[in-house]
C-alpha cells in the first residue's frame, strides 16, 4: 500500500494477481491452484492445494485488519512451517489481545474462517457484509470512494516527482545499470 499526495491509500503490485474466472486451454476455470503469497496472509485452501478463488483475498483482509489493530499478523511466528500449521489450524491459533474491540473480533473472525464458503465477503451479500460490519457503522464508504472526506494525514509533497517520504535503502553492493532504451514506454507514468 502506498499513500498518494492527498493522503489516500493506493493498492499496488499486482504481479501475482490472477483474474477469476479465467480461460485455460479453452476451459473456463473458476479456481486456481497457484501457490504464492506472503506466508502470514496465505489462506488455508492455498496451503492445502484445494483450489482457491477470491475467498483468499477475504482471508488476507482479515489478517491485514488484525495487523493494523495489533501491530502483527495473527499467525506471526519465526518458523514458516509453524505459520502454515497455525493457518491450517486457525480455529486453535487465532487469539486476540486483552481489550480487543468486540466489533473488530467479529469482523476478523468472519474473514479468518477456515471454510471459504462460510467466510465473510463470500456469502450471499458478498463484500457488502464486510462494509456493513458493526466496526464500520459510522464510516461513510461513499465519501471515501468519492474522495470527499478529508484524509487523516496528508504527507508533505513538493511535486509529483517528490520521493522524500520514501525511505532510501542504500546497498553498496547493488549496481543498477542506467536505462539506455527509449523513454517512450514511460510516457504514461
Amino acid at each position: 500500500l502506498l499513500m498518494d499526495a492527498e493522503g489516500f491509500i493506493k493498492i499496488i503490485d499486482f504481479g501475482f494477481a490472477k483474474k477469476l474466472p479465467y480461460r485455460k486451454k479453452g476451459k473456463l476455470l473458476s479456481q486456481t491452484f497457484t501457490l504464492c503469497g506472503t506466508p502470514e496472509y496465505i489462506a488455508p485452501e492455498i496451503l492445502l492445494t484445494k483450489g482457491h478463488d477470491k475467498a483468499v483475498d477475504c482471508w488476507a483482509l482479515g489478517c491485514f485488519v488484525y495487523a493494523l489493530l495489533c501491530g502483527s499478523t495473527p499467525f506471526c511466528f519465526d518458523d514458516q512451517q509453524q505459520i502454515f500449521r497455525a493457518v491450517v489450524q486457525s480455529d486453535k491459533y487465532l487469539a486476540f489481545p486483552k481489550g480487543f474491540p468486540d466489533d473488530a473480533k467479529i469482523l476478523i473472525r468472519g474473514l479468518i474462517t477456515q471454510s471459504p464458503t462460510q467466510r465473510l465477503g463470500c456469502l450471499k451479500n458478498g463484500l457488502h457484509d464486510v462494509f456493513d460490519s458493526e466496526i464500520y457503522s459510522d464510516f461513510d464508504w461513499a465519501a471515501l470512494a468519492a474522495r470527499a472526506m478529508p484524509a487523516p494525514y496528508q504527507p508533505p509533497v513538493k511535486d509529483h516527482k517528490d520521493t522524500s517520504n520514501i525511505d532510501q535503502i542504500d546497498d553498496p553492493n547493488e549496481k543498477i545499470p542506467k536505462f539506455k532504451g527509449h523513454q517512450d514506454i514511460f510516457v504514461r507514468f
